[in-house]
């Protein structure tokens, strides 16, 4: 009977579950006495470790969930004090507990420039399109100053035109008028013509006349 117990005892010694043991460790380490006698720890998977004492390496493995086992110091000598170690651990951990000012400083500064660089770029695309649009402006006068121009052009080409119709014209004004001239004075040589045959007809025919009497 006592062999059955024994064996009973042995098969659930051996197949007690991983939770068991992690629950062990933990009341292990809650019913440990502090001794404030520093040690070394060792884990395969995590390495060497300081440890304030016995307890402290039970209440981190229950915490952690790892497996420091007690090994000689001698272990530990290239490991900083665990008075160091602590403090650098603690203050880690507060800075990823508490609000960080300077990581929201920086954010805010880099959320500053980021939005003065949009800024600057809105007000360089502003200036970008009033430039645009100034030589458009530019080039629409230059458009209607060359449209003027020929319009002007056009203007004394046409009143040029006009003018030498003009010229033309009073050509044909004085040429007719000259023509009208020299009819005039043929009729006028005509009449004279017309009236000295007139004038020796009448002396002939007084001639006549004067010599009818004689006879």
């Amino acid at each position: 009977m006592r062999y059955q117990i024994f064996f009973v005892g042995l098969i659930f010694i051996i197949f007690i579950p991983y939770q068991s043991e992690a629950n062990n460790k933990c009341f292990t380490a809650k019913t440990c006495l502090h001794n404030a006698k520093e040690i070394c720890g060792e884990d395969h998977n995590q390495g060497t470790r300081r440890f304030f004492d016995t307890c402290d390496m039970k209440e981190y493995n229950c915490l952690q969930g790892t497996s420091y086992v007690k090994v000689s110091l001698g272990h530990c000598r290239n490991l900083p004090p665990i008075e160091e170690k602590k403090s650098t651990e603690k203050k880690l951990q507060k800075n990823k507990e508490m609000p960080n000012d300077d990581q929201d400083a920086e954010k805010s500064l880099q959320i500053d420039e980021e939005n003065s660089k949009q800024e600057q770029d809105a007000e360089n695309s502003l200036e970008i399109h009033e430039e645009n649009s100034r030589q458009e402006q530019d080039e629409e006068k230059t458009t209607e100053k060359y449209e003027d121009n020929s319009k002007q052009e056009k203007e004394a080409e046409e009143s040029l035109q006009i003018h030498e119709a003009n010229s033309n014209q009073e050509q044909d004004t004085e040429k007719s008028l000259h023509i009208q001239e020299e009819s005039s004075k043929q009729e006028q040589d005509a009449e004279s013509t017309i009236g000295e045959a007139q004038d020796a007809a009448k002396l002939k025919a007084e001639d006549v006349k004067m010599d009818n009497k004689t006879e």
